[in-house]
């Protein structure tokens, strides 16, 4: 197996959250991650021409499925050294902001972080303080050049867990040997 390691820590606070909503770090979200990015990978690598019958085909065959009514298991292994619970119990707070449409000044977590950041007091998040050994494997290892295109971009523009889209979850992946270096060429 071809198999890189990295250091994983978030930018912002991350609401990776178990069934119970409390944050934790767990590998799912991560391996969503990477597939996202890997469709991303695999259609500009066939210059937009496929079709979505061709990528499901690609994807089940490096990630897995369970359709069809046979499964088959996933070629990538992903491990955290870490499933331990989120420790951040309280977001800092920021100058309040106006808004045109409000009447009064917010902080401006609140408002982007509406759900998590309010219900502070319920939930937990993974501080940016925080870190975990991320490590990816495949065992193909033709598989990886896909793989560290997916893993460059992840950690370029990636977010996890809950309001990832306001930048809540944002991750910065370190190579902890040259191996594991994300370089991506033309």
């Amino acid at each position: 197996m071809k198999t890189r390691s990295f250091q994983v820590r978030f930018n912002t606070p991350a609401f990776l959250g178990d069934a119970n909503q409390v944050a934790q770090w767990r590998t799912p979200p991560f391996k969503a991650l990477l597939r996202d990015w890997w469709r991303v990978v695999y259609s500009a690598d066939h210059a937009h021409k496929i079709s979505v019958d061709t990528l499901r085909k690609r994807e089940g065959e490096l990630f897995g499925s369970a359709s069809g009514g046979s499964g088959t298991q996933s070629c990538v292994r992903l491990r955290l050294d870490t499933w331990s619970s989120g420790t951040l119990k309280n977001a800092p707070s920021l100058r309040k902001v106006t808004h045109p449409k409000s009447t009064a000044p917010v902080d401006p977590l609140v408002y982007l972080g509406y759900g998590p950041v309010q219900n502070q007091v319920k939930r937990s998040a993974i501080d940016p303080k925080e870190s975990a050994k991320f490590q990816i494997a495949s065992r193909h290892p033709a598989d990886m050049t896909e793989l560290d295109k997916a893993l460059w971009l992840a950690h370029a523009f990636g977010t996890l867990g809950s309001r990832a889209r306001n930048g809540f979850g944002s991750l910065n992946l370190q190579p902890m040997d040259d191996a594991s270096a994300i370089t991506v060429s033309e």
